[in-house]
């Protein structure tokens, strides 16, 4: 069974697969069954969430602002270090919007985040910062985007970020001050 772009397991062949092991007497392997197999449908259930939150917001925002929600969700998974679930959100979303007929927004922004998540799945930074500087204006419409995308650098690339206020933020530092 197919929803949202998510492979759902036959649920009666992980039941039979349950009670056999049980049956013969592999509790722990049961347990660990267990785990996977409710990990997996809790994950389900919050891509679901997602998903269905996001397209019902792109039919009722206001025009101009259904990419920043979208974009706002995956960046906040990048900034999680979480790569693979920011391209299943994109992709899910597609397909949902393809399936309720609304239209997935065709925006700069959208196309920063298209090319963003392939350059994570590069790992360049150079092409991360052109990226940045190029597509500056759609970045901006958000002051949290700037943020995020600091994040990201930080858990993909190592970078530091720098300290605004300089040797004096280092000072407030060393005195305990946040």
């Amino acid at each position: 069974m197919l929803i949202f772009g998510f492979e759902l397991p036959p649920g009666q062949e992980n039941v039979d697969k349950l009670e056999k092991v049980v049956k013969d007497g592999n509790y722990y392997g049961a347990q660990q069954m267990y785990k996977s197999i409710s990990a997996w449908f809790k994950q389900f259930q919050v891509y679901f969430i997602i998903v269905m939150l996001l397209v019902s917001f792109l039919g009722r925002c206001y025009p101009g602002e259904d990419d920043l929600a979208i974009a706002r969700a995956v960046l906040s998974y990048l900034s999680l270090r979480n790569l693979k679930d920011a391209n299943i959100l994109v992709d899910a979303i597609k397909k949902q919007t393809q399936a309720s007929e609304v239209e997935f927004p065709k925006t700069d922004l959208m196309q920063f985040i298209n090319f963003l998540l392939q350059t994570m799945e590069r790992y360049c930074f150079p092409l991360f910062n052109m990226l940045r500087a190029n597509f500056k204006s759609c970045i901006e419409r958000e002051p949290a985007f700037n943020e995020l995308l600091d994040d990201i650098a930080e858990k993909f690339y190592g970078l530091q970020r720098r300290n605004p206020m300089g040797m004096f933020g280092d000072i407030f530092k060393m005195m305990g001050a946040k």
